[in-house]
């Protein structure tokens, strides 16, 4: 294919996939106050449903990733429309929080399929030259995601009630196999054929398992006594890695990291970005509810202002990446967000909730900046045959980015109000801080800002050694 945009419809069929998968996660995540407070659950149970999702994409998306590279793309991204919407219907009927948990792992196998996909097949199909304006419109179509969850999920709360969000991207998820089948079927060709290594996904699945593990129950019981699910995990892991370098057809190819720095580089700093920059919905939907005492479809505005400006500058931030290469936009993009966070770690408390759009705005603008040219950047430096294992290692390191992101910012939001509190608000016993509760929370809301600007600002530092 030749052109900037040489086949519109493969590209709005990946984009597509690429649009439900963060509209997914933010809904869920902006959901949370009001699913707890329905099923009167703990803060402890609830941080479990947001994470359950990331859980299950995080662990599975390098063995579909390799599965599609040898069984066909557009087969697999079509499979997990249909596996997604299944899981969406049935959280609907959920009559509790580990029913509404076991419907989210579902959708999350689904999304996993498609997620790991869409990357995958424009990189595949649109030429070097034209690649990085192609991920950059898809990279629109994912903050696009991003910007209308938290606005639809406002309104559909208020007026329908908080099942009505799965009510929504089910049906999204059905309708999407239309263009899906019209489209990418005739692109469904195997680009190679090799064992899967089975025993190699059991040990990454567990070895990540163990150490997401770690992260949840830190929230709970601090890190001292969950420590040794963190040494497991990675002994597994390392265990997994020495297994992987002696395998002829390894399910992750460790070669990918040690000849290509950029690669490597690529890779570390989108795992900084989302463990920066996730836990942004989630945090804020409870300030904005607890402390601002705004409603879902107010605050749902704010946060939308972020993605909003994220669709803005990823196609142009992509183009460029197509001419000056990704270092300098990508890099550029994480220091503006280190300088946003800090920001905000000085400011909250000390202005109206909602000025705190303009640095949300800024953030939007980093990020936007920095998404498109570093995925372009992983794309470019494989082969066009491992392009759906390294689809799937950028995929891992996003979700596991954000999984961590919810994990550490939960617990530092936790240690900074009683958890008797928390219970309570989430459990709807209380729907008020105390003012000495509210000073506690801003006080953790204000460490939440300044760790998240000092890990951007080591994803600086990291996205400069790239080539």
């Amino acid at each position: 294919m030749t052109g900037r945009y040489s086949n519109p419809r493969i590209l709005l069929s990946t984009s597509l996939g690429s649009f439900i998968t963060p509209f997914t996660s933010s809904v869920i995540s902006f959901s949370v106050p009001e699913i707890g407070s329905a099923f009167h659950a703990s803060f402890f149970a609830m941080v479990w449903v947001p994470m359950t999702y990331l859980i299950v994409i995080s662990t599975t998306m390098i063995l579909l990733g390799k599965l599609s590279d040898n069984f066909g793309r557009s087969r697999f991204y079509s499979i997990g429309l249909l596996i997604f919407g299944i899981g969406g219907v049935s959280a609907t009927f959920s009559t509790s929080v580990l029913y509404l948990s076991a419907s989210i792992a579902v959708m999350g196998i689904g999304a996993s399929f498609f997620a790991v996909n869409s990357t995958a097949i424009l990189s595949s199909v649109y030429p070097p030259e034209s690649r990085g304006g192609a991920l950059g419109i898809n990279a629109m179509s994912v903050y696009l995601g991003l910007t209308c969850g938290p606005v639809a999920a406002g309104y559909l709360i208020n007026y329908m009630g908080w099942q009505s969000v799965f009510y929504l991207v089910s049906a999204y998820a059905f309708l999407s196999l239309i263009p899906v089948f019209l489209y990418l079927r005739k692109l469904d060709l195997p680009v190679k054929r090799e064992r899967v290594d089975l025993a190699g996904f059991v040990l990454f699945f567990f070895s990540m398992l163990l150490t997401v593990l770690f992260l949840s129950l830190t929230e709970i019981n601090g890190i001292f006594p969950a420590v040794y699910l963190l040494i497991a995990g990675m002994l597994l892991l390392a265990v997994f890695l020495l297994y992987e370098r002696r395998k002829e057809s390894p399910i992750l190819d460790v070669r990918l990291f040690t000849r290509s720095r950029t690669f490597s580089a690529a890779n570390f700093t989108a795992f900084l970005n989302y463990v920066s920059t996730f836990a942004i919905v989630f945090v804020f939907s409870i300030y904005f509810s607890v402390v601002a005492n705004l409603q879902p479809s107010q605050y749902g505005i704010i946060l939308s202002v972020e993605p909003a400006v994220m669709v803005i500058f990823s196609p142009l931030s992509g183009r460029l990446s197509d001419r000056i290469g990704a270092r300098v936009p990508a890099s550029l993009g994480m220091l503006i967000i280190s300088g946003a966070f800090f920001f905000m770690g000085y400011e909250i408390g000390r202005v109206p909730p909602a000025d705190l759009v303009y640095p949300l705005a800024v953030i939007g603008l980093g990020f936007g900046l920095f998404s498109a040219p570093n995925t372009n950047s992983v794309m470019g430096s494989v082969e066009r045959k491992d392009m759906g294992t390294a689809s799937g290692v950028l995929g891992t390191m996003r979700f596991v980015g954000q999984l961590m992101s919810l994990a550490i910012m939960g617990t530092v939001l936790a240690d900074s109000v009683p958890r008797s509190t928390m219970i309570q608000l989430f459990s709807g016993v209380s729907s008020n801080f105390t003012l000495v509760d509210i000073s506690g929370f801003i006080e953790g809301m204000k460490l939440v800002m300044i760790t998240s600007g000092i890990l951007s600002l080591a994803g600086v530092l990291t996205s400069l050694v790239r080539k």
